[in-house]
């Protein structure tokens, strides 16, 4: 038992790593997505509102209080899944690194950069 409890907690560990990894890395490209994710995500927005459309009056997420932040989180659930799977499965560093606008540091020429990111070789902020 000791066993399983134990590898539970390094499965939460490395989801928290690789949880901290993707965020660093999405802060890193400035929150950058090609534009055909952002199409995925708005058809997916829209199969959300599908889903509201057709949800019957009486369907449990209509009851209570909270009915109105339910149905806004139902929509909003399915763009989220979209982002979260492409940056999860490594979708937006292939895309990011495959740009063509990369370009040489004007400072030691020894590495290829985006404007406004750091250059790996010296340090300096590609300009």
């Amino acid at each position: 038992m000791d066993w399983i409890h134990a590898l539970r907690w390094l499965d939460v560990a490395w989801k928290i790593a690789a949880a901290i990894i993707l965020i660093r890395f999405w802060i890193r490209t400035r929150f950058w997505f090609p534009t055909y994710v952002h199409w995925i995500a708005a058809v997916a927005f829209l199969i959300g509102l599908g889903m509201l459309v057709i949800m019957p009056a009486d369907a449990p997420m209509n009851r209570g209080g909270w009915a109105g932040v339910n149905k806004t989180l139902l929509v909003l659930f399915f763009p989220a899944v979209v982002y979260v799977a492409f940056v999860f499965y490594g979708g937006q560093r292939a895309a990011y690194e495959a740009r063509s606008d990369r370009i040489a540091c004007p400072h030691c020429r020894a590495s290829e950069g985006f404007r406004g990111t750091t250059c790996t070789a010296c340090g300096q902020t590609i300009m």
